[in-house]
């Protein structure tokens, strides 16, 4: 962060530290309480400036003195760190707008900071809650990102991660799955592994560029042929220790079908062809239900008139089909 962007007490606090900053602020609050207020009303203010002095804030009575900014977010601060004291607004419509510019404040200028205290505190408390708020009842999917980058920030420090990434695919977006993706060309190692845990790749014993640049290559082209046909499965980490948060519904990959991600429901009403085709496909083994998946996608795309004869055979000859024509390279999963 450059300095032309911080704000004073920003720049109090990254030199002189938490105590000098609280110190500073509440010795200009006895001096000058209007100087108080300007300096923590700073539209360039930080969230963890604003979490370190929220309890000298309620302290010096300046909480009616916030911006609606900082009063929003201290509510939302008091909603999960002590016992309901303050009105809820969280979830007042009118406010709706104001809630969201909030969030992402916090979030984007918080995800830095790892909070006062080690392990799971206050702190990373309300950063979960956030983040869940802005994926979960906003559904904003610009934020992917910047959770992104707390989730990898924490899992290299050996902290919880697991609300996180709930809150992080609940997006039900694919491009989650391409943010993960680009982590495995992090020279980090411990970024490489969390990618591979949370994609369910198997990373290679000594991962470098020379075998993790085509595995990722190799999952982005999965990314792109599977998008339409991937659904929320509701896997998390305390279910198991690999979880499969997005995965492919390959009834609707084999009959090309886009789908609500999460409702697994098609976009668009099956027809009668469509609904007989799929109780065919639902007859034949699950080895062969992965080929023809993966088959009636590749052969759409290549020629939409072979494949509309295809789909009018019956299932043991489109499976012998499939594997007349598929290469050994070609990925089934």
């Amino acid at each position: 962060m450059y300095y032309t962007k911080q704000s004073a007490l920003d720049r109090i606090w990254v030199h002189g530290g938490t105590r000098y900053l609280k110190r500073f602020f509440v010795g200009t609050a006895e001096k000058n309480l209007r100087e108080a207020v300007l300096l923590i009303n700073d539209k360039k203010l930080s969230f963890p400036v604003l979490f370190i002095l929220s309890d000298d804030i309620y302290a010096l009575d300046l909480f009616r003195e916030m911006c609606p900014r900082n009063e929003t977010a201290m509510r939302l601060c008091a909603y999960m760190t002590i016992p309901p004291g303050l009105p809820d607004t969280t979830r007042t419509p009118a406010d709706a707008g104001l809630i969201l510019m909030t969030l992402r404040w916090m979030l984007t200028t918080g995800k830095d900071w790892d909070g006062p205290y080690r392990g799971h505190d206050a702190y990373d408390a309300v950063m979960d809650y956030v983040s869940a708020l802005l994926t979960g009842t906003y559904e904003d999917k610009t934020v992917l990102p910047d959770i992104a980058d707390l989730i990898f920030r924490r899992n290299r420090k050996g902290l919880y991660i697991h609300d996180l990434v709930w809150s992080f695919f609940q997006t039900i977006d694919a491009d989650a799955l391409a943010e993960v993706a680009g982590r495995l060309k992090s020279s980090d190692r411990r970024d490489v592994e969390l990618a591979g845990r949370l994609l369910r790749l198997d990373i290679p014993a000594r991962p470098d560029r020379n075998n993790l640049a085509p595995l990722y290559e190799r999952y982005n082209r999965w990314l792109d042929e599977n998008r339409p046909y991937l659904y929320l499965t509701g896997e998390h980490f305390q279910m198991t220790n690999k979880p499969n948060h997005l995965d492919i519904d390959r009834e609707a990959k084999y009959l090309n079908k886009s789908i609500s991600p999460r409702f697994r429901t098609p976009d668009v009403p099956l027809t009668v062809h469509e609904t007989a085709c799929l109780n065919q496909y639902r007859l034949a083994s699950e080895d062969e239900r992965e080929i023809l998946a993966s088959y009636s996608q590749k052969l759409r795309t290549r020629d939409i008139r072979l494949w509309d004869d295809w789909m009018h055979r019956q299932v043991a000859e489109q499976v012998i089909a499939a594997r007349k024509d598929m290469k050994p390279s070609d990925d089934y999963y």
